[in-house]
């Protein structure tokens, strides 16, 4: 089994294929901060709107049960009715969180693959634990978990200090204030944390981004090998013939709307020849072409209802003696005259079978184009 190349030898950018079959495995950007931080910024989006209908529904709740605790009730519907008015802030804290946490892989990741959900035993290979432990990411971890908790740290504490003397002075106050003041208090601190953590994320996520492009990144060696491995793969040699004869449906479509007959190899080579009397004085090569462009000047034929006749020799003559603009060699006038006679012919002899033509021996070539001896 060949080893992997070393780190210092994958200099090369990934390519499309590379990013694809990345993406295919599930292996997306590790963007935690960010995640983090969109998961506690819904948190606090939550409070910020829909906190205080639920702190009102549940003193709504606690009054009711308070009023009625003498009076005989069925304990379902009392609880039914203590939980309804509570249902719909909870719901909502509940779509908050999910699209929080929803929110940093739509972002970091371009589609979602199945196989992302698959487990992935080497996270709890221990062996593998260690050399993360101790890899060279330490030297950039370390320093930004610690930014970071002195960052919000920071936050903290300067939010709480700001608001100890309105703290200290809530017992000269009812509970409704006390329960208002408190909850303006935690609300900012959430707002600031969040800010926080939005900065925290934005210094992580080129991070992360350079190592995970540094784990896609490919050797030259990797490069050649799938290079090698598209070129030789036949369903990449089937689109690149799809694709070159669809380009030479679309160039060629005008001259074969002209053609007058299409003689062909009958499956390596295609020639168009187009003759009007009155505008021609010898046939004219309206399109040749071998392979693909061969197969596309045939199925243009059948489009248009030009008749498409098998001869091997003259066709190859043809191609090899002349280009798409020029008449044909005066040495092919006989054979090219047979062949036109019978398409001129082709309706009123129906079942007749195209006649059979003589080409000179000097003008013969094989599929190279070489002299072909007799």
């Amino acid at each position: 089994m060949a080893e992997p190349p070393d780190a210092d030898q994958k200099t090369e950018a990934p390519t499309p294929k590379r990013r694809r079959d990345s993406a295919a495995r599930g292996e997306t950007l590790p963007a935690r901060e960010l995640g983090t931080a969109l998961i506690i910024g819904a948190a606090t989006l939550w409070v910020l709107t829909a906190a205080g209908t639920l702190t009102a529904a549940l003193r709504s709740s606690l009054g009711n049960a308070l009023a009625s605790a003498t009076v005989l009730h069925d304990p379902a519907a009392a609880l039914v009715a203590a939980l309804r008015p509570v249902a719909v802030p909870m719901l909502l804290f509940a779509g908050f969180i999910i699209a929080g946490t929803l929110a940093g892989p739509m972002l970091t990741a371009r589609h979602w693959a199945p196989a992302a959900l698959m487990p992935k035993w080497s996270r709890v290979d221990p062996i593998a634990g260690l050399k993360r432990m101790f890899s060279t990411r330490i030297v950039t971890d370390v320093p930004l978990a610690a930014a970071k908790a002195l960052l919000l740290g920071g936050i903290g504490a300067s939010v709480i200090m700001d608001a100890v003397p309105m703290l200290m002075r809530l017992t000269e106050h009812d509970a409704h204030s006390v329960a208002a003041a408190t909850g303006a208090v935690i609300a900012r601190l959430s707002v600031a944390l969040v800010a926080g953590l939005l900065v925290i994320a934005g210094i992580d996520f080129p991070i992360q981004l350079a190592r995970f492009l540094g784990r896609l990144r490919m050797s030259r060696q990797e490069v050649r090998d799938e290079s090698r491995e598209s070129e030789a793969s036949p369903e990449t040699r089937a689109a690149q013939r799809t694709l070159a004869r669809q380009l030479a449906k679309r160039a060629l479509g005008p001259a074969l709307k002209e053609a007058t007959v299409v003689v062909t190899n009958p499956t390596e080579f295609a020639v168009a020849l187009r003759y009007v009397a009155a505008r021609d004085s010898a046939p004219v090569v309206v399109a040749r072409g071998r392979g693909p462009i061969a197969q596309a000047i045939r199925e243009l034929a059948a489009d248009t209802a030009v008749p498409v006749l098998r001869y091997p020799a003259l066709t190859r003559e043809i191609y090899f003696s002349a280009q798409v603009g020029d008449p044909i060699r005066d040495e092919l006038y006989a054979a090219v005259a047979a062949v036109l006679a019978f398409v001129f012919n082709l309706e009123r002899q129906a079942a007749a079978e195209p006649p059979t033509v003589e080409v000179p021996s000097a003008l013969r070539f094989d599929e190279h184009g070489l002299p072909r001896e007799e």
